[in-house]
């Protein structure tokens, strides 16, 4: 889990033609590497978007943040989603959203899919930062990452369930297209 998120990697100093060369590098390498992208795949199963049998939020149950979502784990699979299929499309891009769009003029996602899978994320991050401004500016408490959906309308409600759906469908699909399974599970 942890070795994908090196492939983040960002030019900050130096010489870029190091960045590149390494880049390249690993390009090369991980197009012959299918069992790592088999297990990048079931490692986006990690997390299940919180949305029950009857389409109720599943929140936490006791402690601190009970009959909470803690929505920055929430955007995490579309984040690995897009950095598995940009790592095996070869694209360098490492900002989600660059990554996404770079997907879609690859034509690796229709337009409709990059629209769902751009508005989901921008959603997401969106509320995560309307409740930490929130936090900081109105209720003078320390942010984080977690957010009880009753305070939100029932609008933001909906939309909330749709991105989750939205979510476990990626996450269906990028299995099946590296593991062979919608369920992670290799066949």
């Amino acid at each position: 889990m942890h070795s994908s998120i090196f492939f983040d990697f960002r030019f900050a100093y130096g010489e870029i033609s190091i960045l590149d060369n390494l880049r390249g590098h690993l390009f090369k390498l991980l197009k012959k590497n299918t069992a790592y992208f088999r297990s990048m795949a079931q490692n986006t199963l990690q997390f299940k978007p919180p949305i029950g049998f009857f389409n109720n939020f599943i929140t936490q149950s006791k402690g601190e943040h009970k009959k909470c979502i803690d929505i920055k784990k929430a955007n995490t699979p579309i984040v690995d989603i897009a950095r598995i299929y940009s790592l095996y499309h070869q694209i360098k891009e490492t900002n989600t959203q660059d990554r996404i769009y770079q997907l879609y003029l690859k034509r690796v996602l229709s337009r409709d899919e990059y629209n769902e899978i751009e508005q989901a994320y921008s959603f997401l991050m969106q509320i995560r930062f309307m409740v930490q401004i929130k936090a900081i500016i109105g209720e003078k408490f320390k942010p984080d990452n977690f957010i009880n959906p009753k305070k939100f309308s029932s609008i933001e409600r909906k939309m909330l369930k749709e991105v989750f759906k939205k979510i476990k469908a990626l996450q269906a699909k990028v299995c099946l297209e590296f593991t062979g399974s919608s369920d992670g599970m290799v066949s």
